[in-house]
Order: C-alpha cells, then sequence, then structure tokens
C-alpha cells in the first residue's frame, strides 16, 4: 500500500480491491524485510508487489494487491 500511496498527490486516496498473500514458509522467531514495488499504476487502478524475507534471505511470502484510486 505504500508503494501506491507514495504515487498519489495530495487530493488522491486508494482502498484495496483485492489482496492476495501466499505464506511461503513458517516465521517462528526472526527479523523480517518487507519490499514492496509499485508494478503498474494508470489513473484509476495500481497494482502492487511485496515480498517478505527473514534474516537468512529466505522468502518467507509473498504478496499483490489491486488498489482503486480516488480523487477526494
Amino acid at each position: 500500500g505504500i508503494a501506491v500511496a507514495s504515487t498519489l498527490a495530495e487530493d488522491q486516496r486508494f482502498t484495496t480491491a483485492q489482496l492476495h498473500i501466499n505464506f511461503l514458509r513458517p516465521v517462528v522467531e526472526a527479523d523480517l524485510t518487507a519490499v514492496g514495488r509499485l508494478v503498474h499504476r494508470g489513473r484509476r487502478t495500481a497494482f502492487a508487489e511485496c515480498e517478505v524475507i527473514d534474516d537468512e534471505g529466505l522468502l518467507v511470502a509473498k504478496a499483490s494487491s489491486t488498489c482503486l484510486l480516488k480523487t477526494a
């Protein structure tokens, strides 16, 4: 969501239309790093992805989100 929010004008807002998360491996105790990126942004929708990596560099989760954009 932050990747999408970083592209919006001050008078724009967004809401999540679809969120999909794949949990790939269990995490009991670890420092996690989430890296999000904007894949596509149009006038009305945006699509973003995020990968979550543990402190050993292993991918533990991957998410994708479709967002609806709106001018306030």
